[in-house]
């Protein structure tokens, strides 16, 4: 369920980006829940999980994890 005010800056089923991101987020101060974390555990490749931050950050946000996944997929 979607909280007013957030939006998503990113999908995925990978657990492992989910982890990286959530660090991401914290160590920058930015706002964010996850949706789908909790069933994805149960059913990994059935249910995707959304990163929602405040609608504030989201550019924010989407530098970060697109700097992230620059460096995850160049090496």
């Amino acid at each position: 369920m979607e909280k007013k005010g957030y939006k998503r800056v990113y999908s995925t089923y990978n657990q492992t980006d989910i982890a990286f991101i959530k660090s991401i987020l914290e160590e920058n101060s930015i706002n964010y829940y996850v949706i789908g974390e909790e069933v994805h555990a149960s059913y990994p490749m059935a249910i995707g999980m959304d990163v929602m931050v405040v609608a504030t950050q989201a550019e924010e946000a989407r530098k970060l994890i697109d700097d992230f996944k620059k460096k995850t997929t160049d090496s």
